[in-house]
């Protein structure tokens, strides 16, 4: 079985699908499964949420709905 990542808990926490989480956290499907993993399937280099996605992970997971920054 896959080693249990920080990300992972967290999709699971907030009963996202690898896709959900994607969508609400404006990244690829891909680098959710980076993510997941805790490395890149790529290169083989460990994988971690920037702080910017980490933020966002936070607000959803205390139930806050992110908006946008207006253009």
């Amino acid at each position: 079985m896959a080693r249990e990542t920080s990300f992972r808990r967290w999709r699971k926490q907030v009963g996202f699908t690898q896709d959900e989480a994607a969508d609400a956290l404006g990244i690829s499907k891909s680098q959710v499964a980076n993510f997941d993993a805790g490395k890149d399937r790529a290169s083989g280099r460990p994988a971690t949420p920037p702080l910017a996605v980490r933020s966002l992970m936070t607000a959803i997971a205390m139930g806050q709905v992110p908006q946008p920054w207006p253009e």
